[in-house]
């Protein structure tokens, strides 16, 4: 069960999630598999590990976790640094850290964390990753 730590702290079954002005930062916890940190700052970028992965493709991106959380990272508009996060557990739980107000229900595109640790998008649009200008291509494939 999830629960808040502090103002800026929600710290999840697998998951602590930090607020830190426009950015957040995703540290595994003892239990968790997956030993892997991630980060969501810039116009934002998704980091892993320190290493940029992709540009967010639009303002709203949703990540699903797989402890069962769910985390909706908002920026006012594409290019821009995020605004708030919204964090959603398996226990009917929501919280909101930074300038969050209500939820306002535009989750934008999905990523699904794998069991590697990586997230797959689940859109056909390749995402673009700015640093470099490398263009990332859908990973599901159809089966």
């Amino acid at each position: 069960m999830a629960q808040r730590i502090d103002v800026n702290t929600v710290l999840a079954d697998d998951w602590k999630f930090t607020w830190g002005g426009q950015s957040l930062t995703i540290e595994p916890t003892p239990q968790a598999k997956c030993k892997h940190t991630y980060q969501i700052q810039g116009d934002p970028h998704f980091y892993m590990d320190g290493q940029i992965q992709f540009d967010f493709p639009q303002a709203n991106c949703t990540f699903i976790f797989t402890d069962g959380a769910v985390l909706v990272a908002q920026a006012p508009a594409s290019n821009q640094a995020i605004r708030d996060c919204h964090i959603f557990d398996d226990e009917g739980q929501h919280f909101a850290l930074g300038q969050a107000g209500a939820f306002d229900e535009q989750i934008g595109w999905l990523f699904v964390q794998q069991n590697s640790g990586e997230f797959y998008c689940t859109a056909n649009t390749p995402i673009t990753n700015n640093v470099g200008q490398i263009v990332i291509h859908p990973k599901y494939k159809d089966a």
